[in-house]
């Protein structure tokens, strides 16, 4: 009785019209953002899916208020939008300021197989908080992961580098360019097969040729 509301709950939830580019995008297929923008025709999220987005806040929000409370982190500095610019938005969990100097801090949660085999941070995660520590002038960051089985906790520190924020920053010009020409992207050939299977344009990818499937 109670699976079934909480199911509906979920599969009620409707997407947001996208207007812009996100950080998060980084790390994602160009030509998915592409038909995003477009408003083609998505498949629903299924309300598993979205109750993990959703559980993922909530681990964002514990974490920076244990930080809050400790006296590490001030109320003004969780969430921070990142300033003006004409190519991503975006918004920074926590700012943090550590012997003068300020580190961006980003949480991330993840199943205990990923936790386990976790040595280094995700390399798409480093994308994303390189543009934030490029946008916010800053040269540190602190990748946090929780484990979502057993609340352990991992921390890497990333330092700003000029090469990953310029490739970052040149795939988001070209995306730009490809959706205000209505040129379709191609499917990134390191793409991995698990992405496609749960994007909600599949259907419409393979229309036009997806890597994994044959038309």
């Amino acid at each position: 009785m109670l699976k079934e509301r909480i199911n509906e709950f979920y599969a009620a939830k409707k997407p947001f019209q996208r207007r812009a580019l996100y950080v998060t995008d980084v790390a994602g297929c160009p030509r998915a953002v592409f038909y995003d923008f477009k408003g083609l025709p998505r498949a629903p999220m299924d309300p598993r899916s979205s109750r993990v987005m959703h559980n993922g806040d909530f681990v964002h929000a514990r974490l920076a208020e244990v930080l809050q409370k400790v006296g590490v982190l001030k109320e003004e500095d969780v969430e921070v939008s990142l300033p003006e610019n004409d190519i991503v938005r975006g918004r920074v969990d926590a700012i943090i300021e550590v012997d003068g100097e300020k580190l961006v801090v980003d949480f991330k949660s993840m199943n205990s197989f990923q936790f386990k085999t976790l040595e280094s941070p995700s390399p798409d995660h480093v994308k994303q908080v390189m543009l934030y520590l490029h946008f916010l002038s800053l040269k540190k960051a602190l990748l946090v992961y929780e484990c979502k089985n057993t609340q352990e906790l991992k921390e890497f520190e990333v330092l700003y580098d000029d090469n990953v924020v310029n490739q970052s920053l040149a795939y988001f010009y070209r995306l730009k360019s490809q959706i205000n020409q209505d040129v379709l992207p191609d499917v990134p050939e390191d793409i991995e097969k698990w992405k496609c299977d749960r994007c909600p344009f599949l259907e419409e990818c393979k229309k036009v040729g997806n890597p994994f499937y044959k038309l």
